[in-house]
């Protein structure tokens, strides 16, 4: 099978997790709203998808098959042994806090849903992966499938 690269973008910055839903109650019903940081962050994946692409959707087939490629780069922090932040630095300690990975996907798949592509419920594989880096960002690169096996 192969795959065609269609997105490439950089979302600069520390990477946030999808959070959980608030539920209220308005006038006796209830209402569900994103908490600010995650809307901040969604219109942050889209400003930069838009600033990148414009107002083009990239993968508008809504058959299409996607493979998505995340990696998420975390600050390092200064405490520690020098020794530690050195192997954070090499990828030999690898980040194991949250935000979770499915989180990391959720916030950037959900953000580019009718922007980037029509549903993310067109992913049928997913790679995630968490780093430490001196530059926090997520790096995003969807593939469209093409051919056939």
């Amino acid at each position: 099978m192969e795959w065609e690269k269609k997105i490439d973008l950089t979302i600069n910055g520390k990477p946030i997790g999808k959070g959980r839903p608030r539920f209220t109650m308005i006038n006796g019903y209830p209402r569900t709203h994103n908490p600010k940081e995650t809307s901040n962050y969604e219109n942050l994946v889209r400003l930069t998808y838009s600033n990148k692409y414009g107002d083009k959707m990239l993968i508008d087939n809504k058959e299409a098959e996607m493979l998505a490629v995340i990696k998420a780069y975390f600050p390092i922090s200064a405490s520690g042994t020098k020794m530690q932040i050195e192997m954070k630095r090499d990828n030999g300690i690898r980040p194991t806090s949250k935000p979770d990975c499915d989180n990391i996907a959720k916030i950037i798949l959900d953000s580019l849903n009718n922007v980037a592509y029509h549903d993310d419920s067109r992913v049928v594989r997913l790679v995630i992966d968490k780093y430490y880096s001196n530059n926090p960002k997520v790096v995003v690169q969807i593939y469209e499938r093409k051919g056939e096996e």
